[in-house]
């Protein structure tokens, strides 16, 4: 259960500071409202709020064959890989 807390807070840490850049929503995939919220968390809340769970707060949002693209494209160019995990992210 550690392990998740610690997860937990630093995700919660960097979607505060996210919170404060344009482009927050797309690097979090976080909700303009939930990001607003946790940007708004004080530290004494993150603490909290990150020790509930066992488990992570949040998952990865690619779709398996979307990660396997990634993955062989990545080897021989890896910038086009970049650009694909970004426009797999903004759907």
């Amino acid at each position: 259960m550690q392990d998740a807390a610690i997860l937990n807070r630093n995700f919660l840490l960097q979607a505060r500071e996210a919170a404060k850049k344009p482009e927050g929503g797309l690097t979090t995939g976080l909700s303009p409202t939930m990001l607003k919220r946790i940007g708004d968390m004080t530290n004494a809340e993150i603490e909290q709020f990150s020790q509930l769970l066992p488990i992570t707060m949040f998952t990865l949002r690619v779709d398996p064959a979307a990660l396997d693209r990634i993955l062989e494209t990545s080897k021989t160019k890896p910038a086009a890989a970049a650009s694909y995990l970004v426009s797999a992210l903004a759907r």
